[in-house]
């Protein structure tokens, strides 16, 4: 019973503390990241990417492989952080072959490692335009 009588200022002083002008501009901060975060969600999947994996997406196009693609996100999206990480343990490697996969790899494997980033990629892959037919 003693603890419970020595906690009832702070509990009052937490109340007065919410109800006065700092927890009205607290709100207002919070409300306003949230309105800039929708707003970010609004831009095409391809300004959300970077440029290094929006010209592999492309070369998926080309090559008509971006469908597949996307169906094996959709099927693996679960393990996307795990394919992430492997990028990331590969990239070092890839640099080998030729400097711009190594920049490739590791803006990819960044995109993976979010669900922002997952969902922007799947989106770009599915907008993606089917090649011209001869």
């Amino acid at each position: 019973m003693c603890r419970v009588h020595n906690m009832r200022p702070i509990v009052d002083g937490l109340h007065e503390e919410s109800t006065d002008e700092s927890g009205s501009l607290i709100l207002r901060a919070l409300s306003s990241r949230y309105t800039d975060f929708m707003n970010q969600n609004r831009t095409s999947p391809a300004e959300a990417l970077s440029p290094p994996v929006v010209a592999f997406i492309a070369q998926l196009q080309a090559r008509g492989l971006a469908g597949p693609a996307a169906a094996l996100l959709d099927a693996f999206e679960p393990l996307t952080i795990l394919g992430a990480q492997a990028l990331w343990i590969v990239q070092p490697v890839m640099g080998l072959a030729r400097a711009s996969w190594r920049e490739a790899a590791g803006d990819l494997a960044a995109t993976l490692e979010t669900a922002g980033g997952v969902r922007a990629l799947r989106a770009a892959l599915r907008d993606v335009p089917a090649p011209p037919r001869d």
